[in-house]
Parts: structure tokens; C-alpha cells; sequence
């Protein structure tokens, strides 16, 4: 299924996907690839290159005014065999120059923790 909005001569047009409202909870948005024998599909979610200033990706949950706000998980799933692969977050660089953007965890008010879990053969390594 391709789900694409039309070229412009100035500006293509946008794609919203969105659930639908209720009066007690709002419909969810499912993306994902099917599960495969041996390969899985892979999801991309990226914005589009230009000689300008590129598009954002933005990745978050909405607020809550009577309770808690929804929370945002990056995970890798777990290999019956093998090696687990990555989760890599990194700032982009300036051309030939060695600048780049910022990398930040941060809370408000809770705790930030960061750790290496444990495995069976052996346990990652923290580099700070």
C-alpha cells in the first residue's frame, strides 16, 4: 500500500494519518511491517533531504490534564540466538567541520539512569 500527497511547483502536499476521537478514548496508530518466516519488513520513519533545511521527526506522547502523560519506548527486540542488535542515538555533523548537534537525556523533576544490562555471556560497557 503507498499512500503519497501530490507534488507542488513550490511545496508537495502533506500526509496525515490520524485516529479518530471518542468521548471516553481516541483510537490507536498501529505502524509496523509483518512478521516474515525467516526476514521481517523494516519501518522508516525519516524527513526528506535538502539543500535548505531539512524536516524534523518528531516522536512523542501528548499531556494529560487529569492524569499522567503517555510515555515514549526505544527498544530492540530480544534474539533467541545471537547477538541483541542496537538502539544508536546520534546528533548530525556539519559537513567537513567537527561540529555536530546536541545529545540530551533529561527529566524535569524524575531520575535519568543509565546502565548496561546483564547477560549470559557477557555485559555491555558504559563509556561516559
Amino acid at each position: 500500500v503507498s499512500v503519497s500527497a501530490g507534488a507542488g511547483e513550490e511545496r508537495g502536499g502533506d500526509v496525515a494519518v490520524s485516529s479518530g476521537a471518542g468521548s471516553s478514548s481516541s483510537g490507536s496508530v498501529t505502524v509496523s511491517s509483518a512478521a516474515g518466516a525467516r526476514v521481517s519488513g523494516a519501518v522508516s520513519v525519516s524527513s526528506g533531504e535538502s539543500d535548505g533545511k531539512s524536516g524534523k521527526v518528531l516522536v512523542g506522547s501528548g499531556s494529560s490534564a487529569d492524569s499522567s502523560a503517555g510515555g515514549v519506548t526505544v527498544s530492540v527486540g530480544s534474539s533467541g540466538s545471537g547477538v541483541g542488535s542496537n538502539v544508536l542515538v546520534s546528533a548530525g555533523s556539519r559537513g567537513s567541520l567537527s561540529l555536530s548537534g546536541d545529545v540530551a537525556l533529561q527529566s524535569s523533576s524524575g531520575a535519568v539512569s543509565i546502565a548496561t544490562g546483564s547477560a549470559s555471556d557477557e555485559s555491555g560497557s558504559l563509556s561516559l
